[in-house]
This record gives C-alpha cells, structure tokens and sequence, in this order.
C-alpha cells in the first residue's frame, strides 16, 4: 500500500536533491512507517514499509505518565510548564490560577487515602464537563490544581471562575463510601504584570494561594507586590528566629500579678521579647511565625528553662511562695516529650514545682481531647499549677472547666478594655468570675489599665489582676527591684 500523497513525497525527494524521505502515517488501527529511497542509477523509488503501532502506543503510555495525572487523567505539573511556555510564546494576556482543597490531610487521615482519591476523581469529573474551553485545568498533585484561562485577564473575571468551580465543589460528592463536600482557596497571577516566565508566574500563584489559605474567610486571592514582599519578610524573619536564641536576642520580661484581696504579688507572667538588628519584634509578629515553622518548641523550651532559673533565684531571695506562669502554644503541648521535658526543667532547675503555673490556650483542647486530659493529669499530678489564658475569646466550653483538672482562669484583655464603660464586658466579667467562685477556680483580669477597672473587679471578688496600672513588664533586676519595694509597702 502506497502512503498519501505518494507522488508529492516523490517530487519533494526530486526538488531537495534528497536520497531519501520517512513519513508516519495512520491508517485505520495502524500506524505505519514509510521510509522512501531514490535510486538514481536506474532512476525509481525504493519502499520500505514498517508497522510502528505497537511502538506508538508504547510511546502514548510513556507520554501519559509523564504527562498526566494517574489518578484523574488531567494533565499534570510537567504539562502546565510546557503550556506556560507555549502560552508565553504567544505573547497575548491570560492568567495563571492554582487552587487546593482545603484541611485535605484531614479527610485523608480520617478515610484513607483510597476513598481521598476517588473523591478528588469525582470533583476533577465534575470539572472537566463544566469549565469553558478556553480555560485549560491540572492536577499538580493529591490536593492542589492549577488552571491556565485565556479569557478576561482581570480580577472580576478570575473571581468568577473560581466561584464557579466553588458552585461545583459545594455539591455534595456522592461516592460509593458516603457523600462529601469539599472547600477550596484560590490564587491567581497575571501575564505579563506579575511575571513574564513560567518560574516567577507559578511561583507568585502559589503566594497568592498562601494568603488565601491563611484567611480562613476568604477563598480567593490575586497576586500582588504587597503580599511577595510579607512572604519574603516572613520568610527572613524565620531564618533569623532559628539563630535568636544562639545570639542571645531573645529575653524575658515579667510582669507582675496582684492579688487584690491581699494586695500582695502572688505570680508573675514570662514573655518573650526579640531584639533584631537593634529593634525590638512584636511578639505578635514572631510568635505565629514560631508556631507555624515549628520553631515554637524550641523556643519555648528555653522559654520555660530560663523562667524557671529566674523564679528559684525570687525564691532564694524569699519570695517562697512565687509562681511564675509560663505560655504554653498548641503545638509545643502537642509535643510527645512535652510532659518530659517540664519534669526535667525542674529537676534541673531544682524549682519546686508549686512555683510554676503553664498557661494553656483553649486551642489545646481542640486536639485529641484525651491526650490532653492524660498530659495535664500527669502535671497536675506533679504539682504544677494549671490555668486557661485568654479565657472567653476561644472555644469556650463548660466541659472544659469540668473534665480539666484547672486552677485558674484568665480574663481576656478585651473585655477589661472598656468594663468601667460598657455593660457587656461587665456581665461578661462578671459572668466568669461567678463560674470561676463556684468552680473553686482562681480568677485573673489582664489588661487591667484604670483605677475604675481596678474597683470594679474588686466589687465583683476578682481574686488577681495584671495590667499597667499595677506595673509593666519588667526585666529581671528591675522585677527584683520592685518587688522588694513592694515587700516594704506592705510590711508598712
């Protein structure tokens, strides 16, 4: 069987000056190689016919796998580059999106990886037949998918893709192992206003897509400057943070909790500041970085060693009864050496155990409710005082206080604030301090700033307050100082 177009191939071969010529083509379920020679001596064509079909559909496997998700079938990360590029060629505007199903590791760890991914198919097949053509989709990998559009490069339009692929995802995915919804964060860059090769556009979607994801109220973000200058920010300041304690930048201050009834200091509170390059960081400026790079164990390891040194030198000084409350974050609690490494801390410290108090968040009780009921057992057990900081701004809840084995709770500062004004925060204070009484619970104000503050509290039974109006915070030889004054006072 002559190929197609036998004699054009023949008259290019003549026109070329050519020996031979090799044409693939398809012919029916076969793919055939045609490899056509000239032999000038007796002027003809010499032809060799070879059947590449299988070879082909080798080569289509190969493609696929290098090409396509094996899961989904949607073309994959090394296909969006190779597209980015071809897109880029073209020099015309469109817009590069990724998007990823939100607390994935979640559904993953709750059903398995098997009943993840046939939800991810039945989303990607909902997908396919709903989104324009012109608008070109990938599975990067198990939770995350990338989208190229050439439509409408601007804002309003990338907000309507994604709140259609939204409107898909917040129906129900039946699958043969239950129905499941599923939530999604989006970020979307611009070509060429955010970057003009492939590297700097997936890179810049990707930061987008981390401030959408940071937002738990927000699903949609478009790249801007603003937004790679804080990740690069943040991203230097972690660097600096693995080195501060190494350098000597972190310190502690403490500030001072009055009993009210006794007008006595009966704890003090540790935090931590950071002096960086002659400036001093807002702990709410590194502590989340801490916490989400890890960081927060160690550092909060040294935390509690150094506070604990600083309180059994108060004790040798005779303040016997001192208790210094250290800040305990979720994930250093979490920690399986945690309940360990506090023991230690005291035994090497050789602080009597009765003098600390761990402030916990109610965020702790969000994880694994009976590791955290077995952990403060045990330090409870040995004596270490126990108390709920920030209590009311979080997830409050009366089983708490009931199931915990806890000694004190914390005001939050917000409804201190404006409790001499507002009726609100007034019943809210008073509120809690009437549970705390009946709880047998200590109570505490933070943020205590006015003398009126300070009146109400004490009319309410307010047991402790911390704030300015009693004192700052202070570094160790001026907490000494001032506490020995205050020892005066009250001898007077």
């Amino acid at each position: 069987m002559l190929p197609q177009n036998y004699s054009t191939l023949c008259q290019k071969i003549n026109k070329r000056k050519l020996q031979s010529i090799s044409v693939e083509q398809t012919i029916k379920k076969y793919v055939l190689q045609y490899n056509i020679n000239y032999l000038p001596d007796i002027d003809a064509y010499d032809i060799h016919i070879i059947d590449i079909t299988e070879r082909k559909i080798a080569e289509e496997k190969v493609r696929r796998l290098a090409f396509y998700h094996q899961v989904t079938n949607l073309p994959n990360q090394y296909k969006l580059n190779d597209d980015l590029v071809s897109e880029i060629t073209r020099q015309k505007e469109f817009s590069l999106g990724v998007f990823s199903i939100r607390n994935f590791n979640k559904l993953v760890t709750a059903y398995g990886v098997e009943v993840s991914n046939v939800l991810v198919d039945k989303f990607c097949d909902h997908l396919k037949t709903t989104l324009p053509d012109e608008l070109l989709l990938y599975h990067l990998n198990e939770n995350q998918f990338a989208l190229i559009y050439r439509g409408k490069n601007d804002e309003l339009s990338l907000q309507l893709i994604a709140k259609k692929i939204i409107y898909i995802a917040e129906k129900p995915l039946i699958t043969l192992y239950g129905e499941f919804f599923i939530e999604l964060d989006f970020g979307f860059c611009l070509y060429p206003t955010h970057g003009e090769d492939k590297n700097r556009l997936i890179k810049n979607a990707f930061s987008a897509l981390s401030v959408a994801h940071a937002n738990q109220h927000e699903y949609f973000s478009l790249f801007c400057t603003e937004v790679e200058y804080e990740i690069f920010r943040n991203t230097n300041m972690i660097d600096d943070l693995r080195n501060a304690v190494v350098k000597n930048e972190l310190f502690l201050v403490f500030q001072p909790q009055l009993n009210l009834a006794q007008q006595e200091i009966t704890g003090i509170e540790t935090l931590v500041r950071w002096k960086r390059e002659g400036s001093i960081i807002s702990p709410a400026e590194f502590i989340p970085l801490a916490e989400q790079s890890g960081l927060i164990v160690p550092i909060g390891q040294w935390i509690l060693e150094q506070a604990c040194r600083f309180t059994k030198e108060l004790v040798s000084l005779g303040h016997a009864d001192i208790v210094v409350a250290v800040n305990v974050s979720p994930r250093q609690f979490s920690h399986p050496d945690f309940l360990k490494l506090v023991l230690q801390t005291l035994k090497d410290t050789k602080l009597n155990a009765k003098n600390l108090e761990l402030e916990i968040t109610e965020g702790v009780f969000m994880h694994n409710e009976e590791m955290t009921l077995c952990v403060l057992n045990q330090l409870k057990k040995n004596g270490i005082q126990l108390s709920i900081d920030d209590f009311g701004t979080g997830y409050s809840s009366l089983s708490y206080l009931k199931r915990f084995p806890i000694d004190k709770l914390k005001i939050d500062q917000s409804f201190v604030k404006n409790c001499h004004t507002n009726d609100e925060d007034k019943a809210i204070i008073s509120t809690i301090v009437a549970l705390g009484k009946n709880l047998n619970l200590t109570i505490i104000a933070e943020g205590v700033e006015e003398l009126a503050h300070v009146d109400f509290l004490k009319s309410i039974h307010c047991d402790e307050i911390q704030g300015y109006w009693y004192s700052k915070p202070l570094e160790q030889d001026r907490l000494i100082a001032f506490m020995a004054n205050a020892a005066i006072e009250n001898i007077n």
